[in-house]
């Protein structure tokens, strides 16, 4: 029995694509280390690993060592910034009170 293809509509063809792209080598431990450093305190511990763990150069020491410095940085501002709120929020309590105690 042979099939009439005059009737059938011919439908064209799209060129297939894959849904994600592949991944380039290594990205399974990019991946981890992105995951891994972004839970609050093992981070900080995993990026310390890396920075002793692996060779020197190596694009991941290198990430870790930048990452850490970035976290220092911010850090040591956002210590400053609580530390000034906490002293006025303390010399305006010392003031409400002296002001309090007048009334």
């Amino acid at each position: 029995m042979s099939e009439n293809t005059a009737h059938k509509p011919k439908i064209k063809k799209r060129s297939s694509f894959p849904l994600f792209p592949s991944k380039p080598s290594g990205a399974d431990d990019w991946f981890y280390t992105f995951m891994c450093m972004n839970i609050p305190v093992y981070g900080w511990k995993y990026l310390k690993r890396l920075l002793e763990q692996e060779p020197e150069g190596s694009p991941q020491r290198e990430f870790a060592a930048a990452y850490l410095y970035y976290k220092r940085v911010f850090l040591r501002i956002s210590l400053l910034l609580t530390a000034l709120l906490a002293l006025l929020g303390l010399a305006g309590s010392l003031w409400l009170i002296g002001y309090m105690t007048l009334l």
